[in-house]
């Protein structure tokens, strides 16, 4: 059965893919909370590289319509100039973010440590074939030696029938302009957006951390853990950390590659969606080629 409405979604990371995540999610009707250790496309300045693609590929219907909506007298620039990062930012991101779709979705200085597995992810993990023999509690095997991927066709099944709506995962999360304390998000799914790839350091998280916020499956000191695929119907393969658990951009590359282009991600994100709420033809985008211009 299908992940429906209004289930939580967890992402981690408030860059462009990350917010179009939340976005997506949000017109779908789920609760989506977004986890960004510091301000909102904070490390697209520092990242992205002088030459950006034209706006027409830094932008979505999405975006626009909830823009639009947002402001009646706002006008997008021209989708041919090409933005600087700044521009990206904030001139389109951050207003994206501050819209009434995802005000109360985006937490920035939150930073997630770790995502943990709950009860019921755990089975729907071992029923998908993650083998619980060779694994800790909660955590998912380890990665093949680095250059060494799954075979783009090795599958996991997830969604079971009868899945209930019970949170799969803890996400570990602090502020980073509180005391330090940790929390804990309960999430049904979670998308990793961090624009962090998986043999590149993240911030680092001491064994103090590490043991309060228990086993993970996913920690932001870069540790790797097993990637699969994850074929959609659509012909799509999704990248996972596991049941329920995908990765989006730079997270989901091979070592070594370090770019994904918007449209291509836009149509992962459609994908995605589709897997989780059980509609293949499932398309907000060709929704909005309906309605807007």
């Amino acid at each position: 059965m299908a992940i429906d409405t209004p289930a939580t979604i967890a992402i981690l990371g408030a860059g462009p893919l990350g917010l179009e995540a939340a976005l997506y999610a949000r017109y779908l009707g789920y609760d989506a909370q977004v986890f960004e250790r510091g301000e909102v496309a904070a490390g697209l300045v520092a990242r992205s590289p002088q030459d950006l693609p034209p706006w027409a590929e830094c932008v979505s219907k999405l975006g626009l319509a909830a823009l639009r909506a947002q402001d009646s007298v706002w006008r997008p620039p021209s989708l041919e100039a090409r933005p600087t990062a700044a521009a990206w930012r904030d001139r389109y991101l951050r207003p994206l973010a501050l819209s009434d779709l995802l005000v109360d979705s985006v937490r920035e200085y939150a930073e997630a440590l770790s995502v943990r597995l709950t009860p019921t992810g755990e089975a729907r993990r071992d029923a998908g074939g993650d083998s619980a023999a060779n694994a800790a509690r909660g955590e998912l095997p380890i990665a093949e030696p680095a250059g060494e991927e799954p075979a783009g066709d090795e599958m996991v099944e997830w969604l079971e029938p009868d899945q209930p709506l019970e949170p799969n995962f803890e996400v570990v999360w602090r502020s980073t302009r509180g005391d330090g304390s940790l929390e804990v998000f309960p999430a049904h799914v979670v998308i990793d957006a961090s624009g962090i790839g998986p043999t590149d350091p993240a911030s680092a998280v001491d064994e103090g951390e590490r043991a309060a916020s228990g086993i993970a499956l996913w920690s932001s000191d870069g540790g790797r853990r097993r990637r699969v695929q994850r074929r959609a119907q659509s012909g799509v393969a999704l990248t996972t950390r596991g049941p329920n658990f995908f990765l989006l951009g730079a997270a989901a590359l091979p070592p070594g590659e370090t770019a994904i282009g918007i449209p291509a991600a836009l149509g992962d994100i459609r994908a995605l969606f589709a897997l989780v709420g059980g509609r293949d033809s499932l398309d907000l985008y060709a929704t909005m080629d309906k309605l807007l211009p």
